[in-house]
């Protein structure tokens, strides 16, 4: 530029979840020769915080029963104010007058109460593998098994909550993760926060190793007795394997949603893939059901497959 002139210039920025931090522009000046030359720095530091919005419409997400093994409701085994016929009982006082029966009285003169079955609210924590073993993509450039295990773990959330169930969050990797199961605005502005700035749940692979077994314990002392555990791994080792299968060993109904990020261009992501495949079947063997998500699959086509596979 001349003596007094100026100039000015605009960019757009395409931000993904997370904070993204930008340094002050820096400024170069020298005079006409080059001899001279002076650096400086223009504005301050800046950081962007991107958060996820929930989807309006999201894919139902089922949840495994004591009923039976994949469904997307929580049928309970008790009478109660609902919308299902459960059972009749002898009229007590209290009863709302709109579950009397009073066809049945004007037949026997008997005041009898309708009970319909009582749909429970189920606790679920969304469980996320961010190991660096975790952090795996087909091809370069393509997003990794951790960003589309988080991208359908927020379709997971609003799914759920939107159910009326108490979701939490959590992870298996070297930074803690976690946010109780809860439901309601505040609780789903922490889940946008959690899903947005968490450093567990970073699209970059951590730089430590994680020590799985201390890490699932300390998950396993969070979780209460009576929550279903939706686990998002890419199922790439045998650790991981092992752990979904001790959870569900310990009551917890675990589900895996698994991204497949396998290819077959070299012997060794053909082999990647038939051990993944392997690991499926043991886990489904067990009788834990596993959503196994194809590249190019939305994520409603693989949950129809395996809810069709676990009602036959």
């Amino acid at each position: 530029l001349l003596p007094g002139a100026n100039t000015s210039f605009t960019y757009a920025v395409r931000a993904e979840r997370g904070e993204h931090e930008f340094e002050p522009a820096t400024i170069i000046a020298r005079d006409v020769s080059g001899a001279n030359e002076t650096i400086t720095a223009a504005g301050e530091a800046t950081t962007i915080r991107c958060l996820p919005e929930f989807p309006t419409d999201p894919v139902s997400i089922p949840l495994r029963s004591k009923v039976s093994q994949f469904t997307g409701r929580f049928p309970g085994d008790t009478g109660g104010p609902g919308l299902e016929f459960h059972a009749t009982r002898q009229y007590r006082r209290g009863d709302p007058l709109s579950r009397v029966d009073w066809r049945r009285t004007a037949r026997t003169g008997e005041l009898t109460t309708v009970e319909f079955r009582v749909e429970r609210t189920v606790r679920v924590c969304l469980v996320f593998d961010v190991r660096d073993a975790a952090h795996l993509a087909a091809e370069d450039g393509d997003a990794s098994a951790v960003e589309r295990s988080v991208d359908a773990g927020i379709e997971a959330y609003a799914s759920l909550t939107g159910e009326g169930h108490a979701v939490g969050i959590g992870a298996i990797g070297p930074t803690d993760c976690w946010l109780s199961p809860g439901s309601g605005d505040r609780h789903r502005t922490a889940a946008r926060h959690t899903f947005g700035t968490d450093p567990a749940l970073s699209p970059l692979p951590p730089k430590t190793e994680t020590d799985i077994y201390q890490t699932t314990q300390r998950l396993k002392g969070r979780l209460g007795a009576d929550t279903q555990v939706m686990l998002f791994t890419p199922l790439g080792d045998e650790r991981i394997l092992s752990t979904a299968i001790r959870l569900d060993a310990h009551g917890y109904a675990v589900t895996v949603v698994s991204p497949d990020v396998t290819s077959t261009q070299t012997t060794g992501q053909t082999y990647a893939r038939s051990q993944r495949r392997l690991r499926i079947a043991d886990l489904r063997s067990r009788g834990v059901p596993v959503i196994d998500w194809g590249q190019d699959e939305e994520l409603g086509s693989p949950i129809a497959r395996t809810a069709e596979r676990w009602s036959q």
